[in-house]
Protein backbone atom coordinates (compact mmCIF):
# COMPACT_ATOMS: atom_id res chain seq x y z
CA UNK A 1 0.00 0.00 0.00
CA UNK A 2 1.39 3.41 -0.98
CA UNK A 3 1.16 6.35 1.38
CA UNK A 4 -0.59 8.89 -0.85
CA UNK A 5 0.54 11.95 1.14
CA UNK A 6 4.17 10.79 1.03
CA UNK A 7 3.92 10.34 -2.73
CA UNK A 8 2.43 13.84 -3.10
CA UNK A 9 5.25 15.24 -0.95
CA UNK A 10 7.85 13.48 -3.08
CA UNK A 11 6.36 14.82 -6.31
CA UNK A 12 6.17 18.31 -4.76
CA UNK A 13 9.84 18.12 -3.75
CA UNK A 14 10.77 17.21 -7.31
CA UNK A 15 8.58 19.77 -9.05
CA UNK A 16 8.96 22.81 -6.80
CA UNK A 17 12.24 22.29 -4.95
CA UNK A 18 14.33 20.64 -7.64
CA UNK A 19 14.86 17.43 -5.67
CA UNK A 20 16.47 14.71 -7.75
CA UNK A 21 17.35 11.17 -6.84
CA UNK A 22 21.08 10.80 -7.38
CA UNK A 23 23.63 8.05 -7.37
CA UNK A 24 23.97 8.31 -3.56
CA UNK A 25 20.31 8.98 -2.82
CA UNK A 26 17.45 6.56 -2.44
CA UNK A 27 13.84 7.48 -1.75
CA UNK A 28 11.62 4.95 -0.04
CA UNK A 29 7.98 5.68 0.68
CA UNK A 30 7.12 3.43 3.60
CA UNK A 31 6.33 3.60 7.30
CA UNK A 32 9.57 4.73 8.94
CA UNK A 33 9.39 2.22 11.81
CA UNK A 34 9.03 -0.68 9.37
CA UNK A 35 11.87 0.67 7.23
CA UNK A 36 14.23 1.05 10.20
CA UNK A 37 13.47 -2.45 11.49
CA UNK A 38 14.20 -3.91 8.04
CA UNK A 39 17.41 -1.86 7.77
CA UNK A 40 18.50 -3.21 11.17
CA UNK A 41 17.80 -6.77 10.08
CA UNK A 42 19.74 -6.28 6.84
CA UNK A 43 22.66 -4.66 8.68
CA UNK A 44 22.44 -1.40 6.71
CA UNK A 45 24.16 1.69 8.13
CA UNK A 46 23.73 5.34 7.21
CA UNK A 47 25.79 8.54 7.41
CA UNK A 48 22.73 10.80 7.62
CA UNK A 49 19.11 10.20 8.57
CA UNK A 50 16.43 12.87 8.21
CA UNK A 51 13.30 12.35 10.29
CA UNK A 52 10.44 14.42 8.94
CA UNK A 53 7.27 12.41 9.39
CA UNK A 54 3.89 13.98 9.97
CA UNK A 55 0.37 12.70 9.72
CA UNK A 56 -2.58 15.08 9.56
CA UNK A 57 -1.85 16.49 13.03
CA UNK A 58 1.61 15.65 14.29
CA UNK A 59 4.42 13.11 14.23
CA UNK A 60 2.91 9.61 14.46
CA UNK A 61 3.31 8.44 18.05
CA UNK A 62 5.25 5.29 17.16
CA UNK A 63 7.94 7.56 15.65
CA UNK A 64 8.46 9.57 18.85
CA UNK A 65 9.47 6.89 21.30
CA UNK A 66 12.73 5.96 22.98
CA UNK A 67 12.50 2.51 21.39
CA UNK A 68 12.14 3.93 17.87
CA UNK A 69 14.95 6.45 18.33
CA UNK A 70 17.18 3.67 19.70
CA UNK A 71 16.40 1.64 16.56
CA UNK A 72 17.27 4.67 14.40
CA UNK A 73 20.54 5.17 16.27
CA UNK A 74 21.43 1.52 15.66
CA UNK A 75 21.46 2.07 11.89
CA UNK A 76 23.65 5.19 12.05
CA UNK A 77 27.36 4.72 11.43
CA UNK A 78 29.63 6.01 14.20
CA UNK A 79 29.76 9.80 13.94
CA UNK A 80 26.76 9.87 11.59
CA UNK A 81 24.18 12.66 11.87
CA UNK A 82 20.48 12.60 12.67
CA UNK A 83 18.28 15.59 11.81
CA UNK A 84 14.70 15.54 13.07
CA UNK A 85 12.04 18.10 12.15
CA UNK A 86 9.47 18.73 14.87
CA UNK A 87 7.56 21.66 16.36
CA UNK A 88 9.07 24.30 18.63
CA UNK A 89 5.82 24.74 20.51
CA UNK A 90 3.69 21.76 21.42
CA UNK A 91 2.61 20.02 24.57
CA UNK A 92 5.07 17.25 23.67
CA UNK A 93 8.11 19.56 23.51
CA UNK A 94 9.47 18.64 26.95
CA UNK A 95 8.86 14.90 26.53
CA UNK A 96 10.29 14.85 22.99
CA UNK A 97 13.37 16.69 24.20
CA UNK A 98 14.10 14.39 27.15
CA UNK A 99 13.48 11.37 24.91
CA UNK A 100 16.02 12.54 22.30
CA UNK A 101 18.48 13.46 25.07
CA UNK A 102 18.11 10.04 26.69
CA UNK A 103 18.87 8.24 23.42
CA UNK A 104 21.48 10.56 21.89
CA UNK A 105 22.77 12.76 24.69
CA UNK A 106 23.29 16.45 23.93
CA UNK A 107 21.87 17.78 20.69
CA UNK A 108 21.71 21.02 18.77
CA UNK A 109 18.25 22.56 19.05
CA UNK A 110 17.47 24.91 16.15
CA UNK A 111 14.20 26.74 16.75
CA UNK A 112 12.00 28.91 14.59
CA UNK A 113 8.33 28.09 13.89
CA UNK A 114 9.56 24.53 13.67
CA UNK A 115 12.42 22.92 15.48
CA UNK A 116 15.23 20.86 14.04
CA UNK A 117 17.10 18.54 16.34
CA UNK A 118 20.64 17.81 15.13
CA UNK A 119 22.61 15.12 16.86
CA UNK A 120 25.24 12.52 16.17
CA UNK A 121 25.86 8.87 16.83
CA UNK A 122 28.74 9.64 19.11
CA UNK A 123 30.14 12.88 20.39
CA UNK A 124 28.35 16.00 19.22
CA UNK A 125 30.82 18.21 17.34
CA UNK A 126 31.64 21.45 19.19
CA UNK A 127 30.04 24.59 17.79
CA UNK A 128 33.49 25.88 16.73
CA UNK A 129 33.90 22.86 14.44
CA UNK A 130 30.39 23.34 13.05
CA UNK A 131 31.13 27.02 12.34
CA UNK A 132 34.41 26.15 10.60
CA UNK A 133 32.72 23.53 8.41
CA UNK A 134 29.88 25.94 7.59
CA UNK A 135 32.39 28.62 6.58
CA UNK A 136 34.13 26.14 4.28
CA UNK A 137 30.82 25.19 2.66
CA UNK A 138 29.38 28.73 2.48
CA UNK A 139 30.47 29.38 -1.14
CA UNK A 140 28.41 26.37 -2.29
CA UNK A 141 25.46 26.76 0.11
CA UNK A 142 24.89 30.52 0.36
CA UNK A 143 23.84 30.89 -3.32
CA UNK A 144 21.18 28.24 -2.62
CA UNK A 145 19.70 30.39 0.15
CA UNK A 146 21.16 28.40 3.05
CA UNK A 147 22.42 31.59 4.78
CA UNK A 148 24.81 29.78 7.08
CA UNK A 149 25.22 32.76 9.41
CA UNK A 150 21.50 32.89 10.19
CA UNK A 151 21.35 29.13 10.67
CA UNK A 152 24.41 29.01 12.92
CA UNK A 153 22.88 31.68 15.15
CA UNK A 154 20.08 29.20 15.98
CA UNK A 155 22.42 26.42 17.17
CA UNK A 156 22.03 25.82 20.88
CA UNK A 157 22.61 22.90 23.23
CA UNK A 158 20.92 24.72 26.11
CA UNK A 159 18.16 22.60 27.63
CA UNK A 160 15.05 24.80 27.39
CA UNK A 161 12.71 22.00 28.46
CA UNK A 162 11.67 20.43 31.73
CA UNK A 163 14.28 17.72 32.41
CA UNK A 164 11.76 15.91 34.63
CA UNK A 165 9.31 15.43 31.74
CA UNK A 166 8.29 11.87 31.05
CA UNK A 167 10.24 9.99 28.37
CA UNK A 168 8.08 8.83 25.47
CA UNK A 169 8.05 5.04 25.13
CA UNK A 170 6.14 2.44 23.18
CA UNK A 171 4.00 2.05 26.31
CA UNK A 172 3.65 5.80 26.91
CA UNK A 173 3.35 8.03 23.88
CA UNK A 174 0.24 10.18 24.21
CA UNK A 175 0.80 12.08 20.96
CA UNK A 176 -2.91 11.93 20.24
CA UNK A 177 -3.57 13.82 23.48
CA UNK A 178 -0.65 16.23 23.64
CA UNK A 179 0.14 17.05 20.03
CA UNK A 180 -1.76 20.31 19.70
CA UNK A 181 0.55 23.32 19.32
CA UNK A 182 0.48 25.66 22.32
Amino acid sequence: MIDEQALIDFITAQRWFGFRVGRNTTVTIQDARVYVKRAQKAGRKYDLILLDAFDHQYIPEHLLTREYLTEVRSILRPGAVLAANTFSSSRLYDSESVTYAQVFGPFYNLKTGNRVILTANGTLPPIAAVRARAAALAPQLDPLGAESGALLAMFSTRADWDPAARVLTDQYSPANLLNAPL
